[in-house]
């Protein structure tokens, strides 16, 4: 199974990002919250899944957080590179 490496691609206030093999959210562990900077990467783990959500405004971190977004097919093997925006 192949590894997700999310990449900012800008400035972010506020992120929070999970990733494991749970099927809910919640559930996953937690390896970030707060701010992330561009050209920040962040390497899953083999065949595991990774979301992330962030403030609706990318220069805010008091306002609300976007919906999570995720990555649920990772490639069969190496990296493949997913850009956060």
């Amino acid at each position: 199974m192949g590894q997700v490496r999310l990449v900012a691609n800008e400035n972010f206030a506020l992120v929070e990002i999970r990733q494991g093999t749970q099927q809910s959210i919640d559930q996953m562990p937690q390896i970030k919250y707060g701010a992330v900077f561009a050209g920040e990467s962040f390497t899953s783990g083999e065949g595991e899944r990774r979301c992330y959500r962030r403030s609706s405004n990318p220069n805010d971190p008091h306002t609300p957080l976007n919906e999570w977004v995720c990555n649920t097919n990772p490639i069969d093997d190496g990296v493949e590179d997913w850009e956060m925006s």
